[in-house]
């Protein structure tokens, strides 16, 4: 295998220490995304019947109309 791909694999992994705390680089990143993608799955509004969208029943009609048949 060659290419910076493989130069990168074979470096030796950079560690942040903080107090008791260490992580390395790459693990610090992966975490930070995940928190990000977390934080903006919870902010970013579902559509809603204001917003012209197709809005699907709400449990309660499904259980009424269940319980009815």
């Amino acid at each position: 295998m060659s290419g910076w791909i493989s130069d990168f694999m074979n470096l030796p992994a950079k560690y942040l220490h903080w107090g008791w705390i260490q992580i390395s680089v790459t693990n610090l990143i992966v975490i930070v995304l995940m928190l990000l993608l977390f934080a903006l799955a919870v902010l970013i509004p579902f559509p809603s019947e204001e917003s012209g969208a197709n809005s699907s029943p709400d449990l309660a009609q499904l259980l009424s109309q269940r319980g009815n048949s």
